[in-house]
């Protein structure tokens, strides 16, 4: 098979790469092996803590329209905000006082990449770009169905909307209002309907999944990868995360079962406790929409990721030039973000800046990247993101999210967060119509075929709306496979039908 994917070639690149290498970035590392039956994942893990990967859109309006698209300008208080894994109560206080320095300047720490300026009349426009102008556009999900021609809303169940399939989403801390804030979503929206239960710390593993239509079920994971009745506490950025992944998985495939499964809290020992108790439940596919850099620790976890009836989806991150887990594991399908434009006619994207991608320095080259080329260089380690979708929060989406005193409201979201779910919806999909799951690694080997090329979106400029410097070339979508967007965004059904 003809794997290799040409590139433009950049004469910067050979000097780059040579760089790189020798800075240690790009030194190949062994994967890991003795995979255990349920990915029980190596036990050198470090003191860490993962992060949410999405950012909010601070706006003077939320309201989704009923019909048509919507353009909107930021607050002109928010005006010079970083809003990063910031929780919608704390952009309420950006929004209405603009004087919450310390909270800005706490969310600037966290992730400092998206920086919003008001310029009165026009807009917002990022920071170091001087004079260029932007119009936000948020949408909902019969936009992006049409947008990345996703198959038509049947009003039966089917397998073109998930039917019969399990999404898993990892999150950490107690979000005790998602099954209302997606009822609410759903309303809006016109979706098929979806009812709520509790997974018991009683429960017989695996999951029998037996439903035509969707059903959301909570579970508490230990961080050992069992069950427990015991309730997390609450945290309201991951509260956030976790709404935004089951309304956008539930979006893109309405009749999927979706299982929230949440761990104690957001250190990295949790988050992998969370992911084994997703393979004990499964089959289905999993989706990881949080990110923490790679580590020489990050070899002994690709066993977690090898459990029969299982796929991986991961965010790549929002940090740019950066290679974080679990994205970067050799058998998860790594997604990265682009900004999609609309004007109601015609569609256009571009690589998001903030989108997360780079090479591993520590997993070597997966052979469905063998003779993939960045530029004119072939690959030598595992190489990050493979694919992308709308994450800029200029072009965001809609998410409810109602916080711990009940009150609810309307978010606009983008990140890495809100693009890697949907990618675990389109593959839910895909294992609906061939009646199994298609692991993470064949999805992957297809995807770097030239014969499916013809359905992705080739990403080849960038929209630079993150307000960040790029460091090297590689924050620069090329023809072909690149560090930002990977093959590119998908063409639904076109791919759907081939792979």
């Amino acid at each position: 098979m003809n794997q290799h994917i040409s590139m433009t070639f950049r004469s910067s690149l050979p000097w780059l790469i040579s760089l790189i290498s020798a800075a240690g970035l790009v030194a190949c590392g062994g994967a890991g092996s003795g995979a255990a039956s349920l990915g029980g994942g190596g036990s050198t893990l470090p003191v860490a803590t993962v992060t949410p990967a999405y950012f909010l859109s601070p706006t003077t309006d939320t309201t989704p329209p009923i019909v048509g698209r919507k353009m909107y300008n930021i607050n002109n208080r928010v005006l010079d905000a970083d809003t990063s894994a910031m929780n919608p109560d704390d952009l309420n206080k950006l929004e209405n006082d603009g004087t919450s320095l310390v909270m800005d300047h706490r969310h600037r720490d966290i992730r400092g990449r998206q920086r919003w300026n008001w310029n009165e009349g026009k807009g917002f426009r990022s920071a170091p770009i001087g004079g260029v102008t932007y119009t936000n556009t948020a949408y909902k999900p019969d936009d992006i169905r049409s947008l990345y021609t996703m198959p038509t809303m049947p009003t039966s169940a089917t397998a073109d909307l998930g039917a019969g399939q399990t999404v898993y989403i990892i999150s950490a801390f107690h979000a005790p209002r998602v099954q209302s804030d997606l009822q609410q979503f759903i309303t809006r929206f016109n979706l098929p309907t979806c009812t709520s239960t509790s997974v018991p710390a009683s429960t017989t593993l695996p999951l029998v999944n037996s439903n035509t239509a969707c059903q959301l079920k909570v579970a508490y994971a230990t961080a050992d990868g069992n069950l427990t009745d015991t309730a997390p506490n609450y945290d309201a950025s991951w509260a956030m995360e976790a709404t935004l992944d089951v309304s956008w998985v539930h979006a893109t495939a309405p009749h999927a079962t979706i299982v929230l499964i949440e761990a104690a809290d957001s250190s990295l020992a949790s988050m992998v406790g969370a992911i084994k108790l997703a393979n004990k439940m499964g089959p289905g596919v999993v989706n990881m929409s949080f990110a923490v850099q790679e580590g020489a620790w990050v070899s002994d976890q690709e066993a977690l990721f090898t459990t029969a009836g299982m796929s991986y989806v991961a965010a790549s991150g929002d940090n740019g030039t950066q290679v974080n887990w679990p994205a970067v594991s050799t058998r998860v399908v790594a997604v990265g973000g682009t900004t999609l434009a609309w004007d109601g006619t015609n569609r256009t994207e571009t690589g998001w800046a903030g989108s997360g991608g780079g090479v591993s320095a520590y997993l070597a080259l997966p052979t469905y990247q063998s003779g993939v080329a960045w530029g004119s260089n072939a690959l030598t380690s595992r190489t990050v993101p493979d694919v992308a979708f709308n994450a800029d929060p200029r072009s965001g989406q809609y998410v409810y999210f109602t916080n711990a005193l009940g009150v609810g409201r309307w978010i606009i979201a983008g990140g890495t967060s809100l693009a890697a779910p949907q990618w675990a919806g389109i593959l839910a999909i895909n294992n609906a119509r061939k009646g199994n799951v298609v692991k993470s690694s064949d999805v992957l080997a297809r995807f770097y075929l030239n014969t499916l090329s013809s359905s992705f979106w080739d990403i080849t400029t960038t929209s630079e709306t993150s307000g960040r410097v790029c460091a090297y070339a590689s924050c620069d979508p090329m023809t072909g496979f690149d560090l930002v967007t990977g093959v590119g965004s998908p063409k639904v059904s076109s791919l759907l039908g081939a792979l």
